[in-house]
């Protein structure tokens, strides 16, 4: 057993327990479909990169744990602590009576020193995910992304976007989801207003009070405050800063505590990645629309990436839609 281990927890705690669970799982779901994605979508990639993505059919959910930087996730987690910090203190205010304000001091308290501890490479969650954008052309997304001008650009369907995946449960389809990337510090702080409220409910639901044994009430705020910063990591990896708002970016997002993930897969360099499949497939007609070959790509690229997708049965027939290969004319200053 761990030092807070949620099968101590006896009814009706428990079922306050498994409610916010339920309900944070709910959520996360709920906030793939809140964006519809009309237009084709864009992900930049290394020539090894689409490689592997042509040749497999799929792409990689890399661990945000082994990223060389961590600047975004620590933006993100720093506007939510902020926010968080603010609302608690508003909740707080709102208990009926000592038992209410006590058990809510101590769940804010520990969910807020909770989230700070966490980073993508420690605490009890993983983090996995690939990026798009709606710009097909940009010069900063080809640097930054693929290999300074030497990669490749993928214009993808919107209908890989059209609805979260769905597939059996606990399968990497099941619990990927779908976010658009947020840029303004408000509505950053309207994402978690939801489940600050939902979360100060379901503790004062339970009903602790200092007749509850010390340990019981301990690990059920514990465990409620693991729920609560899952969410709340999840939409913190939406928030940008401004400056890079023209990028129109989508993320596929897989975060789940480490021991309910899918079976891990390993580059040659030791980099842990998660494959992800596309629905429908990267192979059906008109899923993959074009590729654009960087500006600084070498000038054999275009025969490579038509035998690349011959060999890997992607639709070639002149007659039959095919997959468009076009090269950036031109390269930026």
């Amino acid at each position: 057993m761990t030092e807070f281990d949620p099968a101590i927890l006896p009814p009706p705690l428990s079922n306050h327990d498994a409610a916010f669970s339920r309900w944070v799982d709910a959520e996360l779901v709920l906030s793939g479909r809140a964006d519809v994605v009309n237009d084709p979508i864009v992900h930049y990639t290394t020539r090894e990169g689409l490689e592997g993505i042509l040749s497999s059919g799929s792409i990689r959910l890399t661990d945000l744990g082994r990223a060389r930087d961590d600047s975004e996730f620590l933006y993100g987690r720093g506007l939510a602590k902020a926010s968080l910090t603010e609302a608690f203190a508003v909740a707080e205010t709102g208990a009926r009576d000592d038992d209410e304000a006590i058990s809510t001091r101590l769940f804010c308290e520990g969910t807020l020193s909770m989230l700070k501890e966490i980073s993508p490479a420690s605490g009890p969650f993983r983090f996995y995910s690939a990026s798009f954008c709606e710009r097909g052309d940009d010069a900063f997304l080809w640097r930054e992304y693929a290999a300074n001008g030497e990669g490749f650009a993928l214009k993808l369907s919107p209908v890989v976007f059209s609805e979260p995946p769905a597939a059996e449960p606990l399968t990497v389809m099941d619990q990927t989801i779908r976010l658009r990337m947020i840029y303004d510090r408000s509505e950053a702080t309207q994402v978690l207003e939801k489940v600050v409220e939902e979360g100060i409910r379901t503790v004062r639901a339970a009903g602790l009070s200092g007749s509850t044994d010390p340990h019981v009430g301990t690990t059920f705020l514990h465990s409620m405050s693991v729920h609560f910063v899952l969410y709340v990591l999840a939409m913190a990896t939406r928030f940008k800063k401004q400056c890079f708002s023209p990028e129109h970016e989508l993320r596929l997002l897989l975060v789940n505590e480490e021991e309910k993930l899918a079976s891990l897969e390993q580059t040659s360099s030791g980099k842990r990645f998660v494959q992800y499949e596309f629905v429908p497939s990267l192979r059906a007609r008109r899923v993959l629309e074009e590729i654009t070959i960087g500006p600084r790509a070498p000038s054999n690229s275009e025969p490579h990436v038509r035998q690349l997708l011959l060999d890997c049965g992607y639709p070639t027939d002149p007659a039959g839609e095919p997959v468009t290969v076009v090269r950036r004319s031109t390269a930026w200053k």
